[in-house]
């Protein structure tokens, strides 16, 4: 379930994906961690999709309200014979349209190998956000949990301006003759003189 706006960690083993789980080195090592996706729509909306692709790929949902879903995945390798149950979570945070999930494989004598799920649950997780055509949210992990959703203004990465409206009106004449430099990528290519302006004529008959 949700906890003051959380699912739940992973257990520190590799047989789950969350898109909250930040535990840094441990979550990096079960490679726990996917970025949340972006959906389209309503809340309502994008539930009955998540559901529809859930489904699809034979899940059973077990519980849903208005912006949480819990749904059951049963692997089975031989007829008759259930191998794994993996319990996936859909969570819709509010006032934005982020969702966030957990999928994570129930722990049991024939799921105990080191590979743990062999990473069945964040494959399956990556397959139903292609077929729903969702972005991933790009997030800048802090290892405390929180993220961040935003460009700061200190980073220098990238283009700032497209040389027009750049400050240059307080520029010198040596200082425009000089090669501007609006990328400080180390692989970037070296920056370019600026192309020399055309001299008036001065010369009077």
């Amino acid at each position: 379930g949700v906890t003051n706006g959380f699912l739940a960690n992973c257990p520190d083993f590799p047989i789950c994906v969350s898109s909250q789980d930040d535990q840094g080195p441990k979550a990096d090592w079960a490679n726990a961690y996917a970025e949340p996706w972006i959906y389209e729509g309503t809340p309502t909306q994008a539930l009955a999709k998540i559901k529809f692709q859930m489904q699809r790929l034979g899940g059973e949902v077990v519980k849903e309200t208005e912006d949480y879903m819990r749904i059951l995945f049963r692997t089975q390798s031989v007829p008759g014979q259930v191998d794994a149950i993996d319990d996936t979570e859909i969570y819709l945070t509010p006032n934005d349209a982020t969702v966030q999930f957990r999928s994570a494989r129930r722990p049991s004598k024939l799921t105990s190998s080191p590979l743990g799920d062999f990473g069945a649950n964040k494959q399956r997780m990556e397959t139903i956000r292609i077929a729903l055509h969702w972005e991933k949210v790009p997030v800048l992990r802090n290892r405390k949990r929180v993220f961040f959703f935003f460009e700061s203004p200190l980073d220098t990465f990238g283009p700032a301006c497209n040389g027009i409206g750049c400050g240059e009106e307080g520029l010198s004449t040596e200082d425009l003759k000089k090669p501007q430099r609006f990328d400080v990528d180390p692989l970037a290519a070296p920056a370019l003189p600026r192309p020399r302006q055309p001299q008036p004529d001065l010369d009077e008959d």
